[in-house]
């Protein structure tokens, strides 16, 4: 269990330093700061998914709750508004304590409260249970639910917001002024609802603040629940908000049922202790279902993200292999085969449910590393050579003689080269208008290395398979020799990042790492030991590599401010946390030191207690301390983590 007591709720500032997330299998989400105060747009109660895992709306911000004691009204919400006016609940709380679901406990004149919520999986269901032990008078608790319909990304503006509502029965049914739009039902099952309608104006965002967006909200208060509790009674209850008519008011249920699930989840990992439960409670919150295809995706982060192709290819062994989810790793295959275009899988789902984006050259070759690794772990060859095993074969041919974006086997020297200076195609993808940040066209070293990889795997395949496979053998030779050959910069005792024609570039970025950790790989010992100290001295800290060497002019060592600093910075120095995972492997393969892999991922126990707890955040300043940043949970950086612990760090009994 985390738990924070008062010392991190004594002021405001510190009880919004933390916040917590809970998923419900299909993209929607509940999140919040331990202290209730919504900090961003994305913070609210219940962010249904209509079309999942896409098209998200806040329909239920928060609930505000005040106590009624003689004739004194005692807040236990926390507000911040655009005057700077607080409200502050905070103050009354006593702690914030997590295992499988949030829990915020108060104190009022020796009142005890206690919050937990909870979603239901694989619905659009947020179920918030009180307890109240009264040791005092009288006492009524009065619960006003803050409700929107907007995008999750979106603001409302004052006036905006229109809907009907209808008393049923044990609470409310809210119905938007949108033809065909979706119903909000708030049911308690103890708790009177009486209607007194009134907006909420001007919430104000911090977070939106500091990112250089629009930070304020507005929202619709229908009325309240209402309950009395009487001295020397204990009372629990419930409320529940969803997209559905609500048939089970029994809350307990929701919690006993998520409980079994995530106890479940944990059962099935081969290595268990406080840091791979949490990681493994992490990962479970980016699996969720596409409708389009009725099997499983990967969320890539929150609260923003969609399902991208490269995250997911790379989250997919920390996500489903090292957890046991093997059902779940083959959804995952079909799912991006079946969009698989020219040889490529998708780069991006829009959140939009348009068409996908292609505009990626290693996603697809990460895919061949995910098939890999479903092998090793399954040894299921019958369900790779049945429904992937064609798909493969696709990628292959279609980047060997050419596909979308300039991607295409060089016929000289068999390495392989994608995009041009207009065209973002690695993970290094950032254009701010026609200005790309971190220009990476031609030939870069971690695609060459994936390349190989993949050409590597698809041998092998073609042999298990009984089919020809020479070609493809001396393809591999012919790859290994020419990266041999052109990448490695002496003068750095690293590797080139990427080769355009006649330019070679000499930045150092973790991109060598990556070539290092591979299942096949075409480093010599000595020159991966060297790459390895280069990276340590020039990228290593403590919660990822950087994305550039801090002494590079190029360098930006804090990732803050409106979008284009931050866009400018983001892989121009800012660390990745999900480098940690291909830095461990590298360190085990060619130092197998698992003593040197625990002390390398001992600061995320701390980093897990922070920010949105129990997740890792996508990225972190370069310079020190390594401020958390950009989306509070990611998935490929909580997967990595778990993938090398399980793989290049513990042992196994």
């Amino acid at each position: 269990m985390i738990r924070f007591g008062k010392y991190d709720l004594k002021d405001y500032q510190s009880s919004i330093s933390k916040e917590y997330l809970i998923t419900n299998g299909l993209g929607g989400y509940c999140s919040s700061t331990i202290c209730g105060s919504n900090i961003r747009k994305y913070n609210a109660l219940l962010v249904a998914c209509l079309n999942p895992p896409v098209d998200r709306k806040v329909l239920l911000s928060k609930l505000d709750e005040t106590l009624l004691v003689g004739d004194k009204e005692i807040k236990l919400y926390t507000n911040e508004y655009s005057n700077g006016s607080i409200d502050e609940g905070f103050l009354n709380q006593v702690s914030f304590e997590q295992e499988y679901f949030p829990i915020q406990n108060y104190e009022v004149r020796g009142i005890l409260i206690s919050k937990k919520i909870t979603m239901a999986y694989n619905e659009n269901t947020t179920v918030v249970s009180y307890k109240i032990i009264n040791n005092n008078e009288p006492v009524k608790i009065k619960i006003e639910p803050l409700v929107n319909n907007r995008d999750h990304h979106g603001n409302t503006k004052k006036g905006d917001f229109k809907c009907t509502f209808l008393e049923v029965n044990n609470g409310i049914k809210i119905n938007y002024d949108i033809i065909d739009d979706v119903c909000l039902y708030l049911k308690s099952d103890k708790a009177g609802f009486i209607e007194n309608s009134r907006l909420v104006e001007d919430i104000f965002y911090f977070n939106e603040y500091q990112r250089g967006l629009d930070n304020y909200d507005n929202h619709f208060v229908p009325g309240y629940f209402e309950i009395e509790v009487q001295p020397n009674e204990t009372k629990e209850f419930s409320i529940i908000a969803s997209t559905e008519d609500i048939v089970e008011l029994n809350g307990e249920d929701y919690f006993a049922a998520e409980r079994h699930r995530k106890e479940q989840l944990i059962e099935k990992l081969p290595v268990k202790n406080e840091l791979t439960k949490q990681l493994c409670l992490a990962c479970d919150q980016f699996i969720v279902k596409r409708k389009s295809t009725n099997t499983s995706t990967v969320i890539a982060g929150y609260p923003w993200f969609t399902d991208w192709g490269r995250d997911t290819m790379i989250a997919f062994p920390g996500l489903t292999l090292t957890t046991g989810r093997f059902e779940e790793a083959r959804e995952l295959l079909i799912t991006f085969s079946k969009y698989e275009k020219q040889g490529l899988i998708p780069n991006m789902f829009p959140d939009t449910g348009v068409e996908p984006l292609y505009n990626t050259i290693d996603a697809t070759l990460w895919y061949f590393n995910a098939v890999h690794k479903y092998l090793e772990y399954t040894n299921d060859y019958s369900f790779i050579k049945e429904y992937i095993f064609p798909t493969l074969t696709s990628m292959i041919k279609n980047h060997i003689n050419g596909t979308m974006h300039e991607i295409e086997m060089d016929k000289e020297d068999s390495l392989l080269r994608g995009g041009n200076k207009d065209i973002q195609l690695t993970w290094m993808d950032v254009k701010i208008n026609d200005l790309t940040v971190t220009p990476r066209q031609g030939k870069a070293v971690e695609i060459n290395a994936l390349w190989y990889n993949a050409i590597c795997i698809y041998t092998k395949l073609c042999k298990e398979f009984g089919i020809d496979y020479k070609y493809y053998e001396e393809l591999s030779t012919k790859i290994k020799e020419s990266f041999t050959k052109k990448f490695w910069n002496d003068n750095a005792n690293y590797f080139y990042d990427y080769i355009d024609g006649n330019e070679y570039n000499e930045q150092i970025r973790p991109n060598g790492i990556i070539a290092l950790s591979l299942p096949y790989t075409m480093i010599d010992e000595e020159k991966a030991k060297m790459a390895i100290e280069t990276a340590f001295q020039k990228l290593y800290t403590p919660y990822g590599l950087r994305s550039l060497a801090y002494d590079d002019k190029e360098y930006k060592g804090i990732f803050i401010g409106g979008v284009f600093e931050r866009d400018s910075a983001y892989h121009q120095g800012t660390v990745w946390s999900w480098l940690i995972g291909p830095f461990i492997s590298a360190i085990n393969r060619w130092y197998k030191d698992k003593n040197l892999c625990h002390k390398i991922i001992e600061p995320f126990y701390d980093h897990l207690r922070d920010r949105c707890v129990g997740n890792i955040s996508e990225v972190f300043d370069g310079d020190s301390p390594n401020t958390a940043r950009a989306c509070f949970a990611q998935a490929w950086g909580a997967a990595e983590l778990l993938r090398a612990y399980i793989e290049d760090a513990a042992e196994h009994n």
